[in-house]
């Protein structure tokens, strides 16, 4: 995706996230998830490990990790920051369209009615 560019970022809740894209679309990011991803090198992830295995580390389980906040960092990535304490990674935009959680990138037609599309079909 050349020049992808973030136009509007907005937090719905303590755990979801929207981004919106300078094509239109607009992403869905649930806390836990971007934390289970997040590509700092203290989380990189090796062979040997779990995703459970690395919340270990941080004493709390994912489902309840909740954004704090967040920055944009240029004109290339968002730091995240967590209810665990985490805001070391680095999120470039190429990988938040890959971790995109909407309805269009997961193939999810059955997910209750939220935030993107306040109840309108989409076509």
């Amino acid at each position: 995706m050349e020049n992808l560019e973030l136009t509007d970022i907005r937090q719905i809740s303590d755990t979801v996230i929207v981004i919106t894209w300078s094509d239109g679309h607009e992403s869905l990011y649930f806390a836990d998830h971007l934390r289970k991803n997040c590509p700092c090198a203290a989380c990189e992830k090796k062979p040997e490990d779990s995703a459970e295995n690395i919340y270990k580390i941080y004493g709390q389980d994912t489902k309840e990790v909740k954004f704090t906040g967040w920055v944009r960092i240029g004109r290339y990535a968002v730091e995240f920051h967590f209810s665990d304490g985490h805001n070391t990674g680095i999120y470039p935009y190429e990988l938040l369209r890959e971790l995109c959680q909407c309805d269009v990138c997961t193939g999810n037609a059955i997910r209750i009615q939220g935030p993107l599309n306040n109840g309108s079909s989409q076509k």
